[in-house]
């Protein structure tokens, strides 16, 4: 039995042309409650979803039928969105998911800064609160080390957790004078050397394929220009000395601002694969910290932590538990289901 096939049909003018089309009206949905389908009051119990299981499977297990499969998604609030985004993952799949969300991507955590009028006077280094980092820009952008040897996209900032997500490292080819990609390289090295500064500058690169190349170097240029006058507003206010070096030397603000490395946290806090980034800290007490905690305390050398990959687990096995009606039931609530179905309207 198909679980639609069940529900009402509705004359509907689908292409508002005087065309009528029947249709199955699925906007009709019921809830039961236990007193609906019979005197026990503990006609439900609980099923723990094994690793593979689809709904008509465990229908199967139950009931003997795999035709009951919907009975969950009525039952079940959590499912409600649907098999696709509500149902839990088998293994092969949740490893698909994370290496589709994650394993393209690295994670950098950057140094917040404390007293940014001590912390970046003079120092060559800029707070990220200074750059930014909104979808108007974000695309342009790339994450590069200091001595412009190896780029990588730039994804997005994390406030959150301090952290500069990253893809697709590679060299740049340096004697050509063009950000030309020659090979990408393993995110290890790049992400874990030790003496490695970082920055997030401007991708010349052109990239708006809906515009013609000159529209579309003169909208880059543009926004470049734009970028660069809003770094330079902000670190005029912390960087007296850098900014008297700059007027009375002969570098662009362009170059002076691109000069500027990042805050970047040691070693230990820089993550090749970002599933393995924390989601969460926690303290010796497991109390929950925030990523400025932990990076700016040095009495926390090996803070416990929640990975993304940890996070993700946990929400896909949150989802494995739950709530079926008994098979000495399962005939009765259908029914019942189906009559309710055809006289009340959500």
């Amino acid at each position: 039995m198909s679980f639609f096939s069940k529900y009402p049909k509705v004359n509907y003018d689908l292409f508002s042309d005087g065309s009528i089309f029947e249709l199955t009206d699925i906007s009709r949905g019921i809830i039961l409650n236990s007193n609906q389908i019979g005197d026990d009051s503990t006609p439900y119990t609980y099923y723990t979803i094994d690793n593979g299981d689809r709904p008509d499977i465990v229908s199967h297990k139950l009931y003997g039928d795999s035709s009951y499969y919907w009975t969950f998604f009525v039952l079940n609030n959590s499912l409600r969105d649907g098999y696709t985004s509500s149902w839990p993952l088998s293994y092969h799949n949740f490893i698909k998911m994370i290496e589709r969300d994650y394993s393209k991507f690295s994670s950098i955590s950057i140094l917040p800064t404390v007293e940014p009028e001590k912390d970046l006077n003079g120092t060559g280094t800029l707070d990220i609160s200074f750059i930014p980092l909104t979808s108007q820009y974000t695309p342009y952008l790339k994450f590069v080390s200091d001595d412009d040897v190896y780029a990588s996209t730039f994804v997005r900032y994390d406030a959150s957790r301090n952290h500069c997500i990253i893809s697709d490292i590679y060299k740049i080819n340096k004697s050509t004078g063009v950000d030309t990609r020659i090979y990408t390289i393993p995110r290890e090295n790049f992400v874990e050397n030790e003496s490695m500064a970082y920055k997030i500058t401007w991708d010349d690169t052109i990239r708006e394929h809906g515009l013609s190349s000159v529209d579309a170097e003169n909208k880059n240029i543009a926004l470049k220009a734009e970028w660069i006058d809003i770094i330079y507003s902000n670190i005029k206010k912390y960087d007296p000395i850098g900014i008297a070096e700059h007027i009375a030397g002969t570098t662009t603000k362009k170059s002076y601002v691109t000069s500027k490395t990042l805050r970047v946290a040691k070693k230990e806090f820089r993550w090749s694969d970002y599933a393995n980034a924390p989601y969460q800290y926690l303290s010796p007490d497991d109390n929950i910290l925030s990523s400025y905690d932990i990076l700016t305390n040095p009495n926390i050398i090996n803070p416990q932590l929640t990975s993304f990959y940890d996070y993700e687990t946990s929400l896909n096995d949150s989802k494995r538990t739950i709530k079926t009606m008994r098979p000495e039931f399962i005939i009765d609530f259908s029914d019942k289901y189906f009559e309710e179905l055809n006289d009340k309207l959500l």
